[in-house]
């Protein structure tokens, strides 16, 4: 097996900690630091007996730095130069204390020896500060730090190319084949007056004369979401991509130009990228040929939608700048064409249609069609070729963002620079229409009722997570306002209407689900009942009888999504309830629907209880009981309301509510009979014994 590594750009990152979130740059090396470290080294304080200098922005006017104040810098690039000037001052004050101490000295031999020494000591003092003043200077001269410039307007901007070819051979094979894409990034910069100023500053802080080609410093270009790009495309150092600085020669700069106009600076770098992913690699658009069925004529239309694996997300606004299409083989002209277009015949007598500028969805397609006049004597070998050229906003390679940093490394405000990314795809085609059956439009409807789902959003939102997880890609879902019922002030009508598609590779079948539901309110803001109907309607166009059963089986997938839901069904056992104190209600919950329900919490309405009991989990056909706490406050048939809350694993469903009847009676009180005494527990206590008669005197 033969592996093949290619190289890709990283997303930049702290060097430090790794975090994404960059706020700096080195401005030397372009070292990405996030806000925590970006002030992590930093040039040391000067102490007593030496000075600490950073000379580079000195003697510039920089509209970011006051005197002194030094750029980002990482680790390694950090630097500065330290003199011992102060040492030397001190010096020199100790030689001055040494001639002014002669004047105190007795003898005229000490006085002299005294001022020697401290004009010795002044001398070296001298000596040693001029020295170290050559020293920076030299050190200066040998660093000579590129020049910064700062300008105004600040424009970047991304501009990605996709070019491919198309072809249907007789055979049916359907082939794409794509060039590698490409995209050039572009940076523009208006250079003000003050730039060309600060030139002349450089030259002379350096000691440079005006033929030099010094270079100088824009700032930073970040690419986010640039994993696609591929480095080894660029004429530059792997480091030297993500960022990308934005440096160049005083010999290109506009002012310095006499046949140049205006003050704009301009740096472009181009770049390749792949568009390989886990799914496919192509184009971002697809352009799919197809035969209509009109009676005894017959169209070609095509069909140009974005590959749903390839830009999707990052592509938006997508415009057909232009489509042209050559009919080879066939001398005669054009019918009918949808939309508007421009219709002419080559020199060999052959129809060619162009439409350009045509925006459509960028979520779905658009299709051109067309029909050439006597169709039906159309031999079957017969071609159309042509060309697709379209634009979009955003970027192929799904580069999400550029962010632009100062020369000193700062990170621009988004206010102050100007972002564009553009892609555009070029795809010549070439359709052999021998391998192309007549398309014909199939549909299927089909309406479900579910008698005891209460319509709410939760239900919508549950089968819209439902229909993802089957591999539907629901485009919209459209609700329109509760209205009232005109028979019942009590019913409330709902409507959704939930539209999408399934794509077989590139064909796609297109769903529509109409919900419509009625809510029965009584005496509260919440609905205690309703009833929810389904109308599901799959169509798509077909040439082959799988493609038929596709269709069908969209719409029973979808018929399943639908009634593969939890149904509960609460019963209360019979319950011995007394009026003014608590007591226990008792019941079971089935599920008799066709998936688990989960988080079940099962509740009362119209009487005071504790708490609701809850459930865990609930399998399909098995029940669970529960055991409520309830308080009464008057006798007789007490109506309550069962509420059963819960949810699958898409997501949770309407509560199941039943109304019920509570028989709550008086606790009986105790009774005694005669000098009958009942005894309800053990008692204790001495027994005591005598004589005496019992009874009568017949007795005896």
């Amino acid at each position: 097996m033969k592996t093949e590594i290619v190289p890709l750009v990283q997303e930049l990152e702290c060097y430090i900690c790794g975090s994404k979130n960059v706020e700096s740059l080195c401005h030397h090396c372009g070292r990405a630091m996030c806000a925590t470290h970006k002030d992590a080294f930093h040039v040391p304080d000067s102490q007593f007996y030496n000075s600490v200098h950073n000379d580079e922005f000195t003697g510039l006017t920089l509209p970011e730095t006051v005197e002194g104040e030094t750029a980002v810098h990482c680790e390694d690039c950090l630097h500065y130069i330290v003199t011992y000037e102060r040492s030397f001052y001190i010096m020199a004050a100790v030689g001055l204390v040494l001639i002014l101490s002669a004047l105190m000295t007795p003898t005229l031999g000490a006085a002299v020896v005294h001022i020697l020494g401290g004009l010795a000591v002044i001398a070296v003092s001298l000596w040693g500060v001029l020295t170290e003043q050559e020293f920076r200077s030299f050190k200066l001269r040998t660093a000579c730090f590129a020049l910064p410039f700062w300008g105004r307007f600040p424009s970047a901007t991304l501009r990605e190319t996709a070019v491919g070819k198309v072809t249907l051979e007789s055979s049916g094979v359907y082939q794409v084949t794509a060039k590698k894409p490409s995209g050039v990034f572009s940076f523009d910069l208006s250079l003000t007056e003050a730039d060309e100023f600060r030139l002349s500053q450089y030259r002379q802080k350096h000691e440079l004369e005006n033929s030099e080609n010094i270079a100088f410093h824009v700032g930073f270009a970040v690419l986010q979401g640039a994993d696609r790009l591929q480095p080894e495309s660029l004429s530059r150092l792997t480091s030297e991509i993500n960022p990308i600085k934005l440096v160049g020669r005083a010999a290109s700069l506009p002012f310095l130009d006499s046949l140049s106009h205006g003050r704009q600076w301009q740096y472009q770098q181009a770049y390749n990228f792949t568009l390989d992913n886990q799914y496919t690699a192509g184009l971002p658009l697809q352009i799919i040929p197809s035969l209509i069925s009109e009676g005894n004529e017959w169209g070609i239309e095509l069909n140009i939608q974005l590959n749903p694996y390839l830009g999707a997300s990052s592509l938006s606004n997508p415009v057909i700048t232009q489509l042209e299409l050559e009919a080879l083989d066939f001398n005669g002209t054009v019918e009918n064409f949808i939309p508007s277009a421009e219709s002419w015949t080559t020199r060999l007598n052959q129809p060619k249609i162009s439409w350009r500028n045509i925006p459509f969805h960028s979520t779905s397609s658009k299709s051109f069609y067309l029909r050439f006049a006597n169709s039906r004597n159309l031999r079957p070998d017969f071609k159309v070729r042509g060309k697709l050229s379209a634009k979009f906003e955003g970027t192929v390679s799904e580069t999400t963002n550029i962010v632009l940093f100062s020369p000193l490394g700062e990170k621009l405000m988004v206010r102050d620079a100007n972002v564009h990314q553009t892609s555009e795809v070029e795809i010549q085609f070439h359709f052999d229409l021998t391998a192309l059956c007549l398309r014909e439009f199939h549909p299927k409807t089909q309406p479900i009722e579910q008698l005891t789902a209460i319509p709410s959003n939760e239900m919508i939102t549950r089968l819209v997570n439902a229909m993802s997880n089957k591999g539907l890609y629901v485009q919209r879902v459209i609700e329109n306002p509760a209205q009232m019922n005109r028979a019942n002030a009590q019913i409330m009508n709902r409507l959704w209407i939930i539209a999408g598609r399934r794509y077989q590779k590139a064909t796609p079948i297109d769903f529509r689900v109409v919900a419509v539901g009625q809510e029965y309110y009584e005496n509260s803001d919440k609905p205690y009942d309703g009833k929810t109907q389904f109308e599901i309607t799959t169509q798509g166009t077909v040439i082959r009888q799988d493609m038929r059963v596709e269709v069908e089986r969209l719409c029973d997938d979808i018929v399943g999504v639908i009634q593969c839901t939890p149904d509960l069904e609460v019963t209360l056992k019979e319950s011995e309830l007394f009026v003014n104190e608590w007591g226990n209600l008792i019941g079971t919950v089935k599920n008799s629907g066709k998936a688990p329900a989960k988080e079940i919490s099962v509740s009362l309405e119209g009487i005071k209880i504790d708490r609701a009991d809850n459930i865990r989990d609930l399998p399909p056909g098995c029940d669970s009981p529960f055991r409520l706490s309830v308080y009464a406050e008057k006798t007789g048939d007490v109506p309550v309301l069962t509420v059963a809350t819960y949810k699958d694993e898409f997501g949770p469903l309407p509560p199941q509510k039943k109304r019920h009847l509570l028989h709550v009676k008086e606790k009986p009180k105790p009774s005694s009979f005669g000098q009958q005494t009942n005894f309800y527990g053990p008692s204790s206590g001495p027994i005591h014994t005598g004589g005496g008669n019992i009874g009568n005197s017949d007795m005896e």
